[in-house]
């Protein structure tokens, strides 16, 4: 079983663009990604991580005292390495929304489109392609989303008529419903910052952050609709790597 873990960054309410990016493993390396990820934010008396506090001193984060630059950069990069030793690629899309704005309306209500459905289906297509071109089409792949993304509804509705499985909406951290805990989805955590980074790129058409440099650098690529600026984006290494059990 393959799972993917999709996040999305920006929104199409009031911000220029929305992307939906993510990674893909199996189930048995994301739980030990779980395993690891914890273990590390647990180090640092962290209970989640998300990247939008870490950025603006927010959250778990706000005491800027105690989170000098050194002890963010050391956090941050940690994660990042552990992202690279569990997932096998990576996939994302920006969609600029004032461009997303010239569609005619019936067409998108025929499509059952909004700018976060055309990202997400677009990223679910490259994980279909991706995982046919690494020999592993007969392979089950769970499409998992972060639950707190608007039209979930309309993108289960997009997948679905277009023969994928029903994608799966689950939290990012652990949450307590009716007494009883729900333990989160850690990939998307990692989601998270790539999705962010993306957006962040997308919305200045620029990479000079960091995180955005480090993540560059891991195996795969994403696409940016845009009139000046379509097309795909390849990293470097473009290739996934996985571990040897699971070629």
């Amino acid at each position: 079983m393959l799972q993917t873990a999709f996040d999305a960054g920006g929104h199409e309410a009031d911000q220029s663009c929305i992307s939906v990016a993510g990674f893909i493993s199996s189930a048995d390396d994301w739980i030990r990604f779980d395993e690891a990820w914890r273990k590390r934010l647990a180090a640092d008396g962290l209970t989640y991580f998300r990247m939008s506090e870490f950025a603006q001193f927010s959250g778990q984060f706000s005491d800027r005292d105690a989170w000098k630059e050194p002890r963010r950069r050391t956090l941050l990069g940690n994660l990042i390495e552990i992202i690279q030793a569990h997932a096998y690629h990576k996939f994302g899309v920006s969609v600029v929304n004032a461009e997303f704005g010239r569609l005619a309306d019936d067409m998108r209500e025929h499509f059952r489109l909004t700018a976060y459905v055309l990202a997400g289906r677009t990223c679910a297509g490259h994980v279909r392609q991706w995982a046919l071109e690494e020999r592993m089409g007969q392979a089950p792949i769970a499409y998992i989303f972060e639950a707190g993304d608007r039209h979930r509804g309309r993108l289960m509705e997009r997948m679905e008529q277009d023969a994928f499985p029903p994608p799966i909406f689950r939290p990012k951290k652990d949450v307590v419903r009716d007494g009883v805990l729900c333990p989160g989805f850690t990939p998307l955590q990692a989601a998270d910052i790539l999705a962010y980074e993306h957006f962040l790129a997308t919305k200045r058409w620029e990479a000079t952050r960091w995180a955005f440099g480090e993540l560059d650098k891991y195996f795969g690529s994403y696409d940016v609709y845009r009139r000046e600026h379509s097309g795909t984006r390849k990293s470097p290494a473009s290739r996934s790597r996985q571990p040897e059990r699971e070629r």
